[in-house]
């Protein structure tokens, strides 16, 4: 009898453990921003909720600070044209990512070189031009 009573013992006590240590490793888990897929990932480093800074006030990222947000979705909030504090926001995270460059001198934004006017191009232009 004395063996079944300290077997059940044993193993709510080895079930106590597994329980706290999943709720460890959530409180942990919440902290950290992981993402391998990013050059810009924080996850050197933990990100606390009490952290200052702007962060997402909706979408899949919704309460996450906008420099701990994958450059991804960054880049598609800037195509958004975001305005107000949130789309400040996200272009300094941006220029800041880049070394301080703004957008519009980034290689992908440069202009490309205007094409010769083709033949229909100039047969428009002039009967525009006369009428």
């Amino acid at each position: 009898m004395a063996e079944a009573k300290r077997k059940i013992r044993e193993e709510a006590e080895a079930e106590e453990r597994r329980r706290r240590a999943q709720v460890k490793a959530s409180a942990q888990y919440a902290t950290i921003n992981v993402d391998p897929f990013d050059r810009y990932s924080r996850s050197a480093g933990q990100i606390s909720k009490h952290e200052k800074g702007p962060r997402m006030p909706f979408g899949k990222h919704k309460g996450e600070l906008i420099r701990a947000l994958p450059a991804s979705y960054l880049n598609w909030l800037a195509g958004e044209n975001k305005g107000g504090w949130l789309g400040a926001a996200v272009e300094a995270e941006l220029i800041s990512r880049r070394g301080g460059v703004p957008r519009a001198f980034t290689p992908s934004a440069a202009p490309t070189a205007p094409t010769a006017p083709t033949d229909v191009d100039i047969n428009r232009m002039f009967s525009e031009a006369m009428a």
